[in-house]
């Protein structure tokens, strides 16, 4: 079993060909911790995949719209997602 530190999810992955090469690599944490964060097209994508099956392709656009405007707001009420 691979240890870790408290919180983080380590992973190794060890691959054998059929020549009886191995392969090992090992990842101390996990994309999207905040070490590996995702990008904002990994992140579109992510919710572009999660979002628009329980919501409608149409809610989740002005979902997204919103979202992505938040950094550049100075005031909340100013959001407008309905």
């Amino acid at each position: 079993m691979l240890r870790s530190a408290p919180g983080r999810r380590a992973a190794r992955v060890r691959v054998t060909d059929r020549q009886g090469v191995s392969y090992e690599r090992l990842r101390l944490t996990r994309k999207v911790d905040p070490d590996d964060p995702l990008s904002e097209r990994e992140l579109r994508d992510k919710f572009d995949e999660l979002v628009p099956p329980g919501v409608g392709r149409s809610r989740a656009e002005s979902i997204a719209s919103a979202l992505w405007k938040l950094p550049a707001l100075t005031r909340m009420s100013a959001l407008d997602w309905r």
